[in-house]
């Protein structure tokens, strides 16, 4: 971690604290040795923003369908017809860098709790699977031309997860049947399901600490009077109080960023020392609210311990950040990808310090 005149960010966090990808979608090769509480990875379209994400998700993860859930986050189709092999190649060949799933997936996390994994995928050769040096160089005896996924938890043990494609087509995803904590990863582009928003208030309300939340939200949002749980078509609904409207109504009638922003600050509270993944994180909220939603964010995920990893495109929602972090820039990092002369993605990490220095002289930082 990145230190400066004596500062030590977020020393005392559970935290991830470096991550090490090699042949994951565009990337051959990519290591970040300095990560905050707070992380915002900006760069231009196609260089890999999002895939940073899915590399560290998928680690954090414990099942076989990851490649799927991307796909379909994505825009891409979940439905497959076709050979095994074609099926397969399908679903799990845009995980490789290049599609070459002969060179194996390994993605490396280092950290002080269960978010410190590893996942290493291949595929099996001769019907015998080997594991890298970081799994401990084990080896076993497995179906010849197999797909492996297998993940190394915090305790040094390797877990495998597998996958089968049953004759009528149908796939079906394992997973290493371990009890993980709650790591969420938000997509830019799927809606956030209503009963898990509300399902994640109502964690919160059992811990008795909803009324906190409520209370930092409608600071922020004044004319959103109170936040609770009402029950519609038997189903769970996160309901709003607002000015004006005689009858509470469901958080996603009153605007769908609103919707957004409240299950992330959910996820981030509800589940303290986790892990919270989110792809553009601005996605719909008014400029006006940028200095608001990160003062939010800034304050749960410090009081939470939880750490963040989040894109963005926005100059404004990055000075918004360095505004509202005030003097205290100390657990947050700035990540740009950009590419080479070749054409390869590189990554570059600058301390919350260097980006408060850089939006002061006016330099592009995205």
């Amino acid at each position: 971690m990145l230190q400066e005149n004596g500062d030590t960010p977020c020393a005392s966090f559970q935290m991830i604290r470096t991550l090490n990808v090699n042949n994951f979608r565009c990337f051959r090769e990519l290591s970040a040795a300095d990560c905050g509480l707070v992380n915002v990875i900006v760069g231009d379209n196609g260089v890999g923003k999002t895939t940073i994400l899915e590399a560290i998700f998928a680690a954090l993860n414990a099942g076989t369908d990851i490649a799927i859930r991307y796909r379909q986050q994505r825009g891409l189709e979940g439905n497959f017809t076709g050979s095994p092999k074609v099926i397969e190649d399908a679903i799990f060949s845009d995980l490789f860098f290049q599609k070459d799933t002969t060179k194996a997936i390994s993605i490396e996390l280092s950290g002080d709790g269960p978010e410190a994994r590893s996942l290493y995928i291949s595929r099996s050769q001769g019907g015998t699977m080997f594991l890298p040096a970081f799994m401990g160089e084990t080896s076993g005896t497995t179906g010849l031309g197999t797909l492996l996924f297998q993940w190394k938890d915090a305790t040094g043990n390797v877990r495998p997860a597998s996958f089968q494609i049953n004759p009528n087509g149908s796939v079906g995803f394992g997973n290493t049947g371990e009890d993980l904590p709650d790591f969420f990863y938000f997509s830019s582009m799927q809606p956030i399901g209503a009963q898990e928003t509300a399902g994640r208030f109502s964690e919160l309300s059992k811990a008795r600490r909803s009324k906190d939340f409520v209370g930092a939200f409608v600071r922020e949002y004044p004319w959103i009077e109170d936040l609770n749980i009402e029950v519609v078509g038997g189903a769970p609904v996160l309901h709003a109080t607002v000015t004006g409207i005689d009858e509470k109504i469901p958080v996603a009638n009153v605007s769908g960023a609103i919707s957004r922003i409240i299950a992330i600050l959910l996820a981030i509270t509800a589940h303290p020392g986790g892990v919270v993944l989110v792809d553009e994180l601005e996605n719909g909220v008014y400029y006006k609210h940028y200095g608001s939603v990160w003062r939010s964010v800034l304050s749960f995920c410090r009081s939470s311990r939880t750490q963040i990893f989040t894109t963005t495109h926005s100059l404004e929602w990055l000075t918004a950040l360095v505004e509202a972090a005030g003097k205290d820039v100390s657990d947050i990092m700035l990540w740009r990808v950009e590419r080479s002369e070749g054409g390869a993605p590189l990554l570059r990490t600058f301390t919350g310090k260097q980006l408060k220095a850089g939006l002061e002289i006016g330099g592009e930082l995205r």
